[in-house]
C-alpha cells in the first residue's frame, strides 16, 4: 500500500500525500514522514484514515491506552485518563494536535482495574470487543466542514520547515 501512494499517489480512493512525505531510500526501502501541511488531514475523511468522507478518527483515549499498555505494569493511584494522555504523548511522540484530532476523552464503559495477572491476548481482545459491540450505536458525523478543521489545526500546529 505504502509503495502505491508513492508511485501512484493513490490506493483505491485514499491518499494522505498531500501532508505525508513518502520516499524511497537508496537502499529500497520506504521512508514516511510529515510534509508541510501535518497534520492538517490526520483524522478527517478518508485521506485522513477516517472510514468515510464527512467522519472523522475518534479513537477513545484511555482505550487505546488500556490495549497499548496491555503487557506493562501500571502504577497504581494515578489519574488514569490524564496519565495515559501523557504517557502515550512521550511513548508515541505525539503532538498536542496529533491527540486532539485522533482520540476522543470519551471514556469507554470500561473499569479500569489492576490484578496481578495480566489478561491473555483473547481475553482483551473479548472484552475490547464487547465495548465496541455495545457503542456501535454512538458514531457520530462531524459538522465540521474540512475548511474548518484545517484552521483548527493550523491554530494548533506550528509549520516545521519553509
Amino acid at each position: 500500500m505504502l509503495r502505491r501512494w508513492l508511485s501512484s499517489g493513490s490506493v483505491v480512493t485514499v491518499d494522505p500525500t498531500n501532508y505525508l512525505t513518502i520516499e524511497e531510500t537508496v537502499g529500497g526501502t520506504l521512508m514516511i514522514r510529515p510534509g508541510r501541511a501535518y497534520p492538517e488531514g490526520l483524522g478527517q475523511g478518508k485521506n485522513g484514515f477516517a472510514l468515510k468522507d464527512n467522519t472523522r478518527v475518534t479513537i477513545p483515549l484511555v482505550a487505546f491506552g488500556v490495549w497499548y499498555y496491555r503487557q506493562e505494569q501500571l502504577p497504581e493511584g494515578v489519574e488514569w485518563p490524564a496519565y495515559m494522555q501523557e504517557r502515550l504523548k512521550e511513548d508515541l511522540h505525539l503532538s498536542q494536535a496529533e491527540v486532539e484530532l485522533i482520540f476522543v476523552d470519551e471514556h469507554p464503559h470500561l473499569e479500569v482495574r489492576l490484578q496481578g495477572q495480566p489478561l491473555s491476548d483473547d481475553e482483551l481482545y473479548q472484552v475490547i470487543k464487547a465495548v465496541i459491540e455495545e457503542d456501535t450505536g454512538r458514531r457520530e458525523l462531524v459538522e465540521q466542514t474540512l475548511e474548518e478543521h484545517a484552521a483548527q489545526v493550523r491554530s494548533m500546529a506550528n509549520p516545521t520547515d519553509g
